[in-house]
Order: structure tokens, then C-alpha cells, then sequence
């Protein structure tokens, strides 16, 4: 998984998207450790968080999205 910075780096690119084509609804996974940080740049319309303590939570709580 990507980390806050990787976001942030990107944030530009996906806000272009968004400007360019404005219908266009964007969603996120992340971790929990990330997530407001997320939130906060208010570039994605959904942000699910999933928990990636270890491999098996990480799938099972993926799976459920």
C-alpha cells in the first residue's frame, strides 16, 4: 500500500481528472493510519479504509468492499 506522501504527490494529477472530466467519481483504499489525511484533501467522492495489520486482515477486510 501507498502512504500519505504518495497522495500527496499525486494530488494534483487527481484533481485534473476531476476538473476534466467532472462527472467523474473517485474512490480510494487505505489504510486506517492514512485515512483523515485522505479525507482532508477532499479529492475522492468514497475513501474506504481497510486494516493491513497483517496479510489475512488485509484480504478479509478488502474482500468485504
Amino acid at each position: 500500500m501507498l502512504g500519505f506522501g504518495s497522495v500527496l504527490l499525486a494530488s494534483d494529477a487527481i484533481y485534473n481528472v476531476k476538473v476534466q472530466y467532472p462527472g467523474t467519481r473517485l474512490s480510494v483504499i487505505c489504510g486506517k493510519g492514512i485515512s483523515a489525511g485522505i479525507r482532508s484533501l477532499k479529492l475522492f467522492d468514497h475513501v474506504y479504509v481497510v486494516n493491513y495489520d497483517n496479510f489475512i486482515t488485509m484480504v478479509s477486510g478488502a474482500s468485504r468492499l
